[in-house]
């Protein structure tokens, strides 16, 4: 393995998976994000860190970073420099926020009823994602992933109890699946199939 923790982000409906595939992986010196359904998982996948209260987004609107929004990040353990500065997305959706110390952009997207913030550069090496999820399935998921240029390069290993040849057939060769777990595996099985997609030595 090599020194750098490789990051795996986990998408499953069954917190009881996540945590086996934790307590699989965290043995090889591998960090597991878990995230329960596809639409946290996808967030996860992009970099997603915490979410803010909306009543903070007119500080963001003036460009400037109120004390309570260096609170909230100082409380999800990411300290913020004194050097940050603020600009408006081109598309309305949110802003970059510029730690110019820390040379580290974040970015806050509007939601519904939450600021949600990002760090890009946090992206995952590999996404092990579930295909049957009642709030957005695995291939949606790969969908969204495929399209955005941010995600399209991060390998994904579908891990589903679906085990159809169809599906593996779809999986792997029309939407390019790099590999494909069958619920249920043994930790060995698991262990390959991550090895091999990620090009590390097995032992």
């Amino acid at each position: 393995m090599a020194e750098d923790k490789k990051v795996v982000v986990c998408v499953e409906d069954e917190p009881e998976m996540i945590d086996l595939v934790k307590l699989i992986l965290g043995r090889k010196g591998f960090e597991l994000v878990g995230a329960v359904g596809g639409r946290e998982g996808l967030k996860k996948v992009r970099g997603f860190l915490f979410s803010a209260g909306l009543n903070l987004q007119s500080d963001l609107e003036a460009g400037s970073l109120s004390s309570d929004f260096q609170q909230e990040f100082q409380n999800n353990e990411i300290p913020l420099s004194g050097d940050v500065t603020i600009t408006p997305k081109e598309d309305g959706s949110g802003w970059y926020v510029n730690d110019n110390e820390k040379a580290r952009t974040y970015v806050v997207e509007k939601g519904l009823e939450t600021l949600d913030i990002f760090a890009p550069d946090l992206k995952p090496d590999l996404v092990l994602l579930d295909l049957m999820m009642p709030d957005m399935d695995g291939w949606e998921v790969y969908q969204k992933m495929k399209t955005d240029d941010d995600l399209k390069d991060i390998p994904v290993i579908v891990v589903t109890a679906k085990a159809q040849s169809i599906d593996k057939v779809l999986g792997l060769h029309i939407a390019k699946v790099e590999d494909y777990v069958t619920k249920p595996f043994g930790p060995q099985e698991l262990l390959q199939a991550v090895n091999k997609v990620l090009g590390l030595d097995a032992s």
